[in-house]
């Protein structure tokens, strides 16, 4: 039996609601200043804190802000 969506009652893969919709474009957030040194999981790079960064829902990890997408 195919899964239900708990929040529209209709078979999952038929669903569109904020769970089971395919994003059209990624989300991401206003860009912040790092804090922290870190690894970018957007060019595979090094993070060096003071670099502007944004927070990139479908790599789900930050990225340098050039790098989106």
């Amino acid at each position: 039996m195919a899964e239900t969506c708990p929040l529209s009652d209709l078979p999952a893969d038929q669903c569109a609601c904020r769970v089971h919709a395919e994003a059209d474009e990624p989300e991401w957030s206003p860009a912040i200043l790092a804090k922290h040194d870190g690894y970018c999981r957007g060019c595979d790079e090094e993070i060096q804190a003071g670099v502007d960064l944004i927070r990139h829902s479908v790599l789900d990890g930050w990225v340098h802000e050039e790098c989106y997408p």
